[in-house]
């Protein structure tokens, strides 16, 4: 299974957390957790970051409910949920 279909099923499972940063940002760009949650179902794995951070990030590019682009920054955790680490749209 590969990383887009793994995080698609634990976001369709509600196995996921939405970090405060994440929420701050949805607001700041005018989106609500449903335009994020659209943009992994529908998005592609575009960037995959491996340093800096304890864990492997994976940039998510995918549209909103309303059309926009925007892009979803997201790991697994050691608890198998996905964590959305910050979202924004892509201009």
């Amino acid at each position: 299974m590969s990383v887009i279909q793994r995080i698609r099923q634990k976001v369709l499972r509600g196995e996921f957390e939405v970090s405060d940063h994440a929420f701050d940002e949805l607001l700041a760009d005018n989106f609500r957790l449903a335009d994020a949650v659209k943009g992994i179902l529908n998005g592609r794995v575009i960037r995959t970051f491996t340093h800096e951070y304890p864990v492997a990030r994976y940039a998510i590019e995918g549209k909103t409910n309303d059309g926009r682009l925007i892009e979803i920054i997201c790991c697994f955790l050691s608890s198998g949920k996905v964590r959305i680490i910050t979202v924004y749209e892509v201009t």
